[in-house]
């Protein structure tokens, strides 16, 4: 129950909320280990790592070569695989993925000198191998190699060292601050952004423990985020807005009072409601990332989160979520 920040990508770190999941990979840092094949050779402990140890690996290729070991699950099975990577050196740097023993580069990496991490959804045909192609010339370091089944999207990297891991999901609640929420009116603040976009039920909300009192900011149409207020079991205020994609950051923001409800994204009031009364049977007191009654978790990155206990401006909203 504490928010794991996230300090990747740049800018702010964020808080970083992420579903259960389980690295197939049982030797994600040893490809001195993987079988090599047409003039590909891998060095261990070569460069420091993204982790800021010296065990990032070295691969070398001689040829039209790869490294790589048999492919987890079955055929016709979704798999998202992903690995860090970087240039050793200006020559040539034709590499990426090698997956169902295609003999070739099945997604090509654009390297540089710095680390990236990199990702490569599929479906596979067959169960023969999986791992890293590139052809002669290439040398490149790499680490942190990580198969990840029936998603589409990678999540953080989860090390391994002899079997599969699982990390468990990120929950974060916080109670008791009904002295912090107003049940009267007030605003929900979130500049957040979604792992994938998707029709998953992803909620952050203030609450009182169930659904039948909630003020809330969701994930769950394609391309779209929404919002909600629901008191004493019944619906009160809905809206939601197209951002073209639930991966883009947005900062948005939801008015509750009686008759004067509203719904902000990016500087804009995209939708309001002149009607409608409040009467929460029991009072708000809890912040939660589900939609207050512990389903529908919100899986993300947050990098603001805060509750006015007044009902804010338009002039105010703009400012807050341009």
């Amino acid at each position: 129950n504490v928010p794991r920040i996230d300090y990747t990508g740049g800018g702010c770190p964020h808080i970083l909320a992420e579903p259960q999941r389980t690295n197939l990979e049982t030797k994600s840092n040893e490809f001195s280990a993987w079988t090599s094949s047409s003039g590909a050779t891998a060095t261990a402990n070569y460069i420091v790592s993204p982790d800021g140890t010296q065990n990032a690996s070295r691969i070398q290729f001689t040829g039209s070569g790869f490294l790589y070991h048999t492919a987890q699950g079955n055929s016709s099975t979704l798999f998202t695989i992903s690995c860090y990577a970087k240039r050793n050196d200006s020559g040539t740097q034709s590499v990426g993925f090698f997956k169902d023993g295609s003999g070739g580069v099945d997604s090509a990496w654009s390297l540089t000198s710095d680390w990236k991490r990199f990702t490569y959804t599929y479906t596979s045909t067959n169960t023969s191998m999986i791992g890293i192609a590139g052809v002669g010339g290439a040398d490149i370091s790499v680490f942190g190699f990580q198969i990840e089944k029936t998603h589409s999207y990678a999540t953080s990297y989860i090390p391994t060292s002899g079997s599969a891991v699982t990390r468990n999901q990120d929950q974060f609640t916080r109670d008791g601050i009904a002295s912090l929420i107003n049940s009267t009116e007030g605003v929900l603040f979130v500049e957040m952004a979604g792992l994938e976009d998707s029709t998953n039920q992803r909620w952050i909300s203030i609450g009182s423990g169930s659904n039948a009192n909630r003020v809330s900011v969701i994930f769950n149409a394609v391309s779209k985020i929404s919002c909600s207020v629901r008191a004493s079991s019944s619906a009160v205020y809905d809206a939601d807005f197209n951002i073209g994609s639930q991966t883009n950051n947005s900062k948005v923001a939801i008015r509750y009072k009686n008759s004067d409800f509203a719904f902000f994204v990016n500087g804009v009031k995209v939708n309001s409601q002149l009607s409608g009364t409040i009467s929460f049977s029991s009072p708000l007191n809890k912040i939660s990332f589900d939609s207050a009654d512990t389903f529908s978790k919100f899986f993300g990155k947050v990098k603001q989160l805060q509750v006015y206990k007044t009902a804010l401006t338009d002039a105010q909203l703009t400012s807050l979520t341009t």
